[in-house]
Formats: C-alpha cells, sequence, structure tokens
C-alpha cells in the first residue's frame, strides 16, 4: 500500500532514493503515459497510440513498452536503454500533490526505492539537492503535461481525427490482438482542409499529429522481441465519436 507524503526537509532529510525506472503494468499491456510535448522524441522509439481511462473517460497516450504486462523490452540488467526515457517513467517514486492552489513535490514512503541507498533528497543543513530540485521541475513539466492533454485530444476529436485500431499479429494460421487502442487514420490526416490544417497547426497539434500517426509502425519491435510473429497488421477501424 501506498503512503504518500509531502516532502519536507525536516522529516525527510536522511532518506535516499534510488533513481531507477519502475513500470506500472496496467489493462494487459506493458505501457507508460507519455504527453503531447513528449511526442518529438517519443515518436521516433516507441509505438505511441491512445488509450481511454477507465475511471474517467478521458483519452490518454501511452508508449507500449511490451506485449507482456509484466515486461519492458526496454530495461536492459535495471536500465533503460533508449535514447528517450519518457517523463513518467523519470519521476521514479515521485508525485505531485495539490493543497489548494499549490503543487506540492511528494513521494511515495512505500516504494522500494526509496529508503536508505540512493541520493539524498536533502543535505544536512536541510537545503534542497539536486535531486529533489530535479524531481520538482520534473512534476511541474508533467502537470503541464495532464492540461496539454486536454486541449490536445479535445482538437483531435474536433477534427474527427480519432479512430479505434485492429493491431493483429500473424504466424503462420495463428494470431493475435491487441485491444482498447486508438489512433489517427495518417490518411484521414492528410486529406484534412485548408481551415483544420490550420486550426491544428495554429494550436501547436498539427506536427505532433503526424508523430502519433507515424509512431505506429514502430510497433514490429514488441513482435519482433518477443519473437512470436512474421507479420504485423496495423489499421483504423471506425471513427470514436
Amino acid at each position: 500500500m501506498a503512503s504518500i507524503v509531502v516532502v519536507d526537509n525536516e522529516r525527510h532529510r536522511d532518506i535516499r532514493v534510488l533513481c531507477q525506472p519502475k513500470l506500472c503494468p496496467q489493462d494487459g499491456l506493458g505501457y507508460i503515459q507519455v504527453f503531447p510535448s513528449e511526442l518529438d522524441s517519443v515518436h521516433k522509439e516507441y509505438p505511441v497510440f491512445i488509450k481511454k481511462n477507465h475511471d474517467t473517460g478521458e483519452f490518454l497516450l501511452v508508449a507500449l513498452l511490451s506485449l507482456d504486462p509484466d515486461k519492458n523490452i526496454n530495461l536492459k540488467n535495471g536500465r533503460w536503454d533508449s535514447k528517450y526515457i519518457p517523463m513518467m517513467a523519470r519521476r521514479g517514486p515521485f508525485i505531485i500533490g495539490r493543497s489548494g492552489d499549490s503543487l506540492n513535490l511528494c513521494v511515495d514512503l512505500e516504494d522500494r526505492r526509496v529508503g536508505r541507498e540512493g541520493e539524498r533528497l536533502f543535505s544536512q543543513d536541510g537545503e534542497p539537492l539536486e535531486l529533489a530540485n530535479k524531481a520538482a521541475r520534473l512534476l511541474s513539466f508533467i502537470h503541464q503535461g495532464y492540461q496539454e492533454n486536454e486541449n490536445f485530444f479535445k482538437v483531435l476529436d474536433a477534427e474527427s481525427l480519432i479512430e479505434s485500431l485492429a493491431v493483429e499479429s500473424f504466424q503462420g494460421v495463428s494470431g493475435s490482438s491487441l485491444k482498447g487502442l486508438y489512433s489517427i487514420n495518417p490518411n484521414k490526416l492528410r486529406k484534412l482542409s485548408g481551415c483544420s490544417l490550420e486550426r491544428l497547426n495554429s494550436a501547436g497539434f498539427l506536427q505532433r499529429a503526424y508523430f502519433l500517426a507515424s509512431s505506429a509502425t514502430n510497433i514490429g519491435s514488441l513482435f519482433n522481441n518477443t519473437n512470436c510473429s512474421e507479420k504485423v497488421w496495423v489499421a483504423t477501424e471506425e471513427k470514436i465519436s
């Protein structure tokens, strides 16, 4: 059970944190949430899709890390072996806390990375050290990412670009599929009117929409990593209203 508390330079002066990535499997797939501002880097290495938050019904971006919910093909000997590590992996055991209009740096004391090993958060004088400052900056970017998410999907939905996906793998006569994923239909994106393209561009989302649509080609690396298929087929199924 988590024990999330606001980081305090007196109570937590002596704790240390191991800066190791951790995969939290959800919904039967190994994935991690990413944000629109990360698409420039993420789309080059990861297959990025859209999923719905089961609790809120809201869309979120996810980078698939494995076809197995307990694995991450990017982890090699406990280290993330990719050119870009998503922000949600870099945040470690730190969490954003809100008190009124203020945001607080919080930490999960029950996380296995928190204890007597790793980097200190504070000096003996109670001054925040590099890890505490870096975590605070990163969580600020993540907070901005959540806010940006809402606008990103609002604009995509207004242009009827979000569609459900069929992702199938085939090996001989057998096959498997991934469910509950959405993306942008690249053909529909290319056929947008000049006005629609201008709206996307003025919102700052046109290039990111192309990044999202093109990243689907990276899914072959997941199937190839498991040696489970000869071919992968990705296609949009239908528009989501």
